[in-house]
């Protein structure tokens, strides 16, 4: 009789654990949407470019539905607004500590595999991954 009431409270214990959310997906937050390319004029509708500069530094952008953007260049981090140029097919982009860059893209996308110089800063960004993002 011990060794029945140790199992069936065995039992309900890890049907307790198991309901608890302990290690599966909650499904609430699916994985974010991977794209090959981005049109400049919807990075205001949220993406992450992911990448790395021609010196091997992880390097990203994060374009949010407000126009702020956070820019990631190795440990350093910068926030601030952007806009696009449509005569240049530029991103313009300002940050809280004064500066400015300006991505050209030459056709207004952002696609996978392609090298994109960020001037003003004199670095460069290679495209890894672009995500859509909520933000």
């Amino acid at each position: 009789m011990k060794k029945l009431t140790s199992l069936v409270i065995g039992g309900i214990a890890i049907i307790a654990l198991n309901g608890c959310g302990g290690g599966g997906s909650s499904g609430n937050n699916p994985p974010p949407v991977t794209v090959e390319q981005v049109d400049i004029y919807a990075l205001h509708e949220g993406y992450r470019i992911l990448g790395h500069d021609s010196d091997d530094r992880d390097v990203s952008f994060d374009y949010c539905s407000d126009y702020t953007y956070f820019y990631y260049r190795g440990n350093s981090r910068f926030t601030g607004t952007f806009d696009i140029s449509g005569d240049t097919v530029t991103i313009n982009m300002w940050d809280d500590q004064g500066g400015s860059y300006v991505i050209d893209t030459g056709d207004g996308y952002l696609r996978v595999g392609e090298d994109y110089y960020i001037y003003d800063v004199g670095d460069d960004i290679i495209v890894d991954e672009i995500l859509e993002i909520d933000c």
